[in-house]
């Protein structure tokens, strides 16, 4: 996708070009906290950058915009969400700051899409699958942006690919048929994981 190659404060730029200015607030704010995280992150001896080389703060952003752009999400809400979904996972924000700033509704969408220590992959798919949509898209987007960029990674991401395919991708296309935006995401990434 062209927009891998775009800086995350372009892809974000052209998002909050386009929102009404109480969105853009909401956006920016969630860009900040997460932006926040991502640094935490890399303080605490992590890699500052993703496994294929980019900033970990590019992840975050490029989910929200796929979301803007290829789902045609227009709600601060879920594109905040997006930007917010891994950071309790790699930083110390707890949910109930993210619900301070946010509302319950987000603060409740990201703590779902996080895999709480002790909690295997097969369990946490089945909490995705049974979580509202939102939450739901959210998490196709992270993957498919994952799967986008692997080809940049160094490690094989056949288990990766293997988690995608069994718990995401066939019933992402069997949601796809009350949603059927969802089959952006689905044929992206059955194309990826199963073209040469």
């Amino acid at each position: 996708m062209y927009f891998l190659e775009l800086s995350h404060n372009d892809l974000l730029e052209e998002v909050l070009d386009k929102l009404r200015e109480s969105d853009r607030d909401k956006l920016l704010k969630a860009y900040g906290m997460a932006l926040r995280a991502h640094e935490w992150r890399g303080q605490r001896a992590f890699n500052l950058a993703r496994g294929e080389g980019s900033p970990p703060i590019d992840h975050p952003v490029r989910v929200m915009y796929s979301l803007y752009k290829e789902q045609n999400v227009r709600s601060a809400e879920i594109l905040a969400a997006a930007l917010l979904h891994d950071v309790l996972e790699v930083s110390d924000i707890e949910k109930a700051e993210i619900e301070a700033e946010f509302g319950a509704q987000i603060a409740s969408w990201v703590e779902l899409l996080t895999r709480k220590k002790g909690i295997d992959r097969k369990e946490y798919a089945m909490k995705i699958k049974e979580a509202p949509y939102e939450v739901f898209l959210i998490e196709m987007a992270a993957r498919l942006d994952n799967l986008r960029t692997a080809h940049r990674k160094n490690q094989s991401l056949q288990p990766y690919f293997n988690e995608t395919h069994n718990h995401y991708l066939l019933f992402g296309e069997h949601r796809s048929k009350e949603h059927p935006s969802l089959r952006v995401y689905t044929d992206a990434m059955r194309m990826m994981m199963e073209g040469d």
